[in-house]
């Protein structure tokens, strides 16, 4: 199972997506006014913050690093902004990129990558492969005020030492026949909105609990 086919749950997320549009529409017409011949779009990145701790709560690996919106993230924003897709909710997932290598979760028997995801997005998963931990936020002030920042937490239940070499948000949508928080699965309807590659990758033993904190801005 590759990265893009992971489905999700949904949950209500629409004041979050209206505030993305704001910001969009208001960053629109400022970019606009740029000299002439200094033409610029409207860019979207992502700040990263992953902590993880060991069970009695030291600290084992921290690391910050930035990354940039992903083409079908692009086509999500653009959907969302178009009426073409009705929003739902969140996800974060976190693991290895060789499939083929030990991923730190576990699905039933076998193990899997990491997903952080909203607590009605888990429900009807495996707990140890979701963790219903995530939450979202537009804040109007403070230092991330006009961003949109996520957060979450999940611990390793594979019972070995994985890496962690890639983390990915997507975001869930539901057909625009669909009211915002319905249960809604099948094809198209999941984005990767961000993506990154770590190296060196992130050593994970099990039992460690990863905290993941991305900031998603304009400018």
């Amino acid at each position: 199972m590759t990265r893009t086919q992971r489905r999700i749950g949904v949950v209500s997320m629409l004041p979050v997506l209206q505030s993305l549009a704001l910001i969009l529409a208001v960053a629109t017409p400022l970019m606009a006014q740029t000299e002439p011949g200094q033409k610029e779009g409207v860019k979207v990145h992502g700040h990263w913050i992953i902590e993880v701790k060991n069970p009695d709560g030291t600290r084992a690996q921290y690391r910050e690093f930035d990354n940039h919106l992903l083409a079908e993230g692009g086509a999500a924003l653009s959907a969302i902004l178009g009426q073409r897709l009705v929003p739902s909710t969140w996800l974060i997932w976190f693991g290895d990129s060789n499939f083929s290598n030990p991923q730190p979760c576990m699905r039933s028997t076998f193990n899997t990558s990491c997903g952080i995801s909203t607590p009605l997005a888990a429900q009807g998963t495996t707990p140890t492969e979701y963790h219903p931990t995530l939450t979202f936020s537009a804040p109007t002030t403070g230092p991330n005020a006009g961003k949109l920042v996520l957060s979450g937490n999940a611990d390793s239940s594979y019972t070995g030492t994985s890496n962690l070499n890639y983390v990915i948000t997507q975001m869930r949508f539901c057909p625009p026949t669909e009211l915002v928080g319905t249960a809604c699965f099948g094809p198209n309807l999941t984005f990767n909105i961000t993506q990154a590659d770590l190296s060196p990758a992130i050593p994970l033993q099990s039992g460690q609990i990863v905290q993941i904190t991305v900031i998603i801005s304009f400018s």
